[in-house]
Formats: structure tokens, C-alpha cells, sequence
């Protein structure tokens, strides 16, 4: 029998989202407790009116600004490699985000289980592996589509792991996104590529790492989750770099291998731009999202996280002139759906 621990609610589950969701991005999920509260724990109201449309605002301007975000990193997989993305990345990230811990009290520096982190850390590389390695030959709407079909399969590892059954609610959600997957998809057409794949085992990963950081990791402080995760991402890369620098040159016989497979190069001085960039967004999308958690209801404002999947359609056609049908919109907009009432169902 599953242990209480596991026996929790959906609107539980959700309600701990600003502990993991944002951490997709960088370690400046720590900037989420600067952004609206205090050095002290103090006891959240309800949300008011104006407060519920100020949150939706913040998630929607987050959601923009990690999607342009996206767009850049798809713009330079033909200058570096996913490893040493993940090491550059590093060099601007730890940095600051060691600042900020130092000021904090010890108790946010504590470790409880010290072994989930580094799973956690583990599968959030991966995550972001399957992801990048699509972004070469997969448009940028198809990728994230099939990013967002985590909830989806954290609505089946929760139920398989003893949590909430699956209701009428949540088995409608599992067919309309599985129908929305294959509209985007469409496995049977000449276009489709085992690439296009990709994105769905980064939403696998994405919802094992959040089952893991709600029940194994939730004692764990945010600051402290935040920076093994981003330890983690040099040290991958490192290693990766290591390995494939003492093998022979493979040969990539397409953009996502060579993105894959290419170990450690020199680069032209104006691709630390976009990096710089990067790093920019980062910190203004963490610190919105967090904002945004705080400031409204978690099951609420985590549904909007979904307009990312408009606005990486809309820099699909601009950017790279990806062809978004209406198969593919309609398609997006069953994912959304789907997801969002996945992630409200126990409400």
C-alpha cells in the first residue's frame, strides 16, 4: 500500500508547483522569494480579483518571455553542442545563484535527502537533452506541444503510485491529449520523424522529476533544489565533453546527432550575445512565474503556463517559417485543454 505521503490530492500537488515548476528553467528560481515575499514564512490569503488578474498577467509574460528563451537556444544548435550549452549556461547561472543563497539563513541551505535532489537533478538534464535535441529539425510549436503532455503522464504516475483514481475528468484529458498529440504529430504523414518524438520523452522525464520533487524532495528548500539541479547541468556536460573528446569524431548524420554527438568547439564572440541574452530572460521569466504562483491560485495560473504554446507557434512562422496548419493548431489547443483540466481536476 502507498504511504500518506503519496495519498494526496491534485489541487495538493499543484499547489507546490512554485517549489519545481519554474526550475525547469534556471537556477534563478530563487528570485522567486524576492520578487514577493519576505525573509520570514508568512501565511498566504486567498487571492482577490485584482490579484488573480495580476497573477495571469505575470504567468503570461513569463510564459513569452521562455519562449523567446527557446527560440534562441533553437537558433544556436549549429554553433554548439547540448553539452556545452549546459557548461556555458553554468558559468552565468552559478555564479548568481550562489550570491543570492549566501544571503540567505542556513535553514535554506539544508539538505534532507541529498540523493532525490541528485535524481531529480538527473532527470531535469535529460528533460532538457530530449528538448534541445529536437530543436534542430523539429519546429519550435511541435517541440512544445509535446513538452506540455506532462500532465498527462503525471496524472497516470500519480494514479499508478496510489494517488487520486482516474475520473471521468481525467480520462477525458488523457484521450483529448493523446488526440491532440497525434494531430501535431501526425505519425502517418511523409514529414513525421523519429525527432518529433523527442519532446514527449522530455515531458516523461518533466513529470517524473515533479512526482519526485512533491514526494521525495518536498522538504527540501527551493534555494536548495534550485542549485543541484544547476550543478548538475555543468557536471553532465563536463563529463559528456570528456567522453566525446577522447572518442573518435562520430558521424552526425543530421542536425539533432551533430547537436548530440559534437564535443567541445570554439565559438565566434558574438554567440555569447544571445547567451547573455538568455541568462537576462531567465532571471525576468523566473521572477514573474514566481511572482505570478504567489500572487494567485496555483491550479489557476499554472493552466496559463499554456500560452507558451502560442507564442512558440507565433516565433515558429516568424523566426523560422515553420508551417503551423490548422491540424497543428487544433491539435495545440486540445494539449492546452487537456492539461489544464488535467491539472484542475481535483478541484
Amino acid at each position: 500500500m502507498a504511504d500518506d505521503n503519496e495519498k494526496t490530492t491534485w489541487h495538493d500537488f499543484t499547489q507546490t508547483q512554485a517549489n519545481y515548476h519554474i526550475n525547469r528553467m534556471t537556477p534563478f528560481v530563487c528570485v522567486m522569494r524576492m520578487v514577493a515575499s519576505s525573509h520570514t514564512e508568512d501565511v498566504v490569503p486567498e487571492p482577490s480579483t485584482n490579484g488573480m488578474r495580476q497573477a495571469i498577467g505575470l504567468m503570461v509574460l513569463s510564459s513569452f518571455l521562455t519562449s523567446i528563451g527557446d527560440a534562441l537556444v533553437k537558433t544556436l544548435t549549429d554553433d554548439i553542442s547540448v553539452w556545452q550549452l549546459y557548461v556555458m549556461r553554468a558559468w552565468i547561472a552559478l555564479p548568481l545563484l550562489a550570491t543570492l543563497i549566501a544571503t540567505k539563513r542556513r535553514t535554506a541551505r539544508r539538505l534532507h535527502r541529498p540523493g532525490w535532489l541528485v535524481v531529480r537533478s538527473l532527470l531535469m538534464v535529460a528533460m532538457w537533452v530530449f528538448f534541445y535535441a529536437a530543436l534542430p529539425t523539429v519546429g519550435l510549436a511541435v517541440a512544445s506541444a509535446g513538452l506540455y503532455t506532462f500532465p498527462l503522464f503525471l496524472v497516470l504516475l500519480t494514479w499508478l503510485r496510489g494517488g487520486p483514481s482516474l475520473t471521468g475528468r481525467r480520462i477525458f484529458a488523457l484521450v483529448l491529449g493523446f488526440a491532440g498529440v497525434l494531430l501535431v504529430l501526425r505519425p502517418t504523414s511523409a514529414a513525421f520523424s523519429a525527432a518529433s518524438l523527442l519532446p514527449i520523452g522530455a515531458a516523461v522525464c518533466y513529470a517524473l522529476q515533479a512526482w519526485v520533487t512533491r514526494h521525495r524532495c518536498q522538504h527540501e528548500s527551493p534555494w536548495m533544489i534550485s542549485l543541484a539541479m544547476n550543478v548538475g547541468f555543468p557536471i553532465v556536460g563536463a563529463i559528456m565533453l570528456g567522453v566525446l573528446d577522447g572518442l573518435p569524431v562520430p558521424y552526425a548524420s543530421n542536425e539533432t546527432a551533430a547537436f548530440i554527438v559534437d564535443s567541445w568547439c570554439s565559438i565566434d564572440p558574438l554567440i555569447w550575445l544571445p547567451i547573455v541574452a538568455l541568462g537576462g530572460i531567465i532571471v525576468a521569466a523566473s521572477a514573474s512565474m514566481a511572482a505570478a504562483y504567489q500572487r494567485g491560485d496555483s491550479p489557476v495560473i499554472a493552466t496559463f503556463d499554456y500560452s507558451h504554446l502560442v507564442f512558440a507557434a507565433i516565433w515558429g512562422v516568424v523566426f523560422f517559417g515553420e508551417d503551423v496548419g490548422w491540424a497543428k493548431l487544433i491539435g495545440m489547443a486540445a494539449i492546452a485543454l487537456a492539461g489544464g483540466s488535467a491539472m484542475t481536476a481535483g478541484r
